[in-house]
């Protein structure tokens, strides 16, 4: 997300909290008809060695709807939000001053 928040600022002149917000909810998202087709490739591979290349798309174009609605649906709340939600919370607590603690002094046990 930072090269296209990067990318979004320069040609689209976004302010950098807009970009960065858009990207972090956008990217997880719009990756998944690639991993999709990937995924149920790899499992047709899998379960059925010996098809022809026609059958295993005419299955994929079968599954593919179903299957993007629920691997974005599943990835959209860790990786979308979830991001969102983890960074501003260390934004903010690194933003906080901790008053520094005074160090306790060590006890060693005494040598027999």
């Amino acid at each position: 997300p930072p090269k296209a928040s990067a990318f979004l600022q320069s040609t689209m002149g976004w302010l950098p909290s807009t970009s960065d917000t858009v990207t972090t909810l956008a990217i997880p998202v719009a990756i998944q008809p690639i991993t999709t087709f990937m995924h149920l490739c790899g499992i047709d591979v899998c379960n059925r060695n010996s098809v022809t290349i026609g059958e295993r798309l005419t299955l994929i174009r079968h599954c593919y709807g179903e299957s993007l609605a629920a691997r974005t649906g599943r990835i959209f709340l860790p990786y979308s939000i979830g991001s969102l939600v983890n960074t501003k919370m260390r934004r903010s607590l690194h933003a906080m001053q901790v008053p520094d603690i005074p160090s306790i002094p060590t006890v060693t046990a005494p040598v027999a």
